[in-house]
């Protein structure tokens, strides 16, 4: 399976490119597995921003990044369970977080 990853700024310098494209093995995976594959084929990415480990009961993602798929914004609530599959778009925002002094 392939999916697509679109990355915010500033997560796209760990990976030195603002899209990237990832083969998976299986034909579909969670959120964490991409991330992982993610992570292993850019291990920059995973120094400055993880690691994000995929064990069950774990919540990887949950606080570290907003994610949408195929456009659609992904409630953290749906994270854990949410699978994709071949040909997915991806995109991953820091959260930012801001107010007035």
């Amino acid at each position: 399976m392939r999916v697509t990853i679109r990355l915010g700024e500033p997560l796209w310098r760990a990976v030195g490119e603002r899209s990237v494209a990832l083969d998976l093995p299986r034909p579909e995976a969670t959120i964490a597995e991409v991330i992982a594959v993610l992570e292993a084929a850019y291990p920059r990415f995973r120094a400055e921003w993880g690691p994000h480990t995929v064990e069950a009961g774990d919540d990887p993602i949950l606080g570290r990044f907003v994610v949408f798929v195929d456009d659609q914004l992904v409630q953290a609530s749906e994270l854990p369970a949410l699978r994709v599959r071949d040909g997915a778009a991806l995109m991953l925002v820091s959260p930012m977080a801001g107010g007035a002094v």
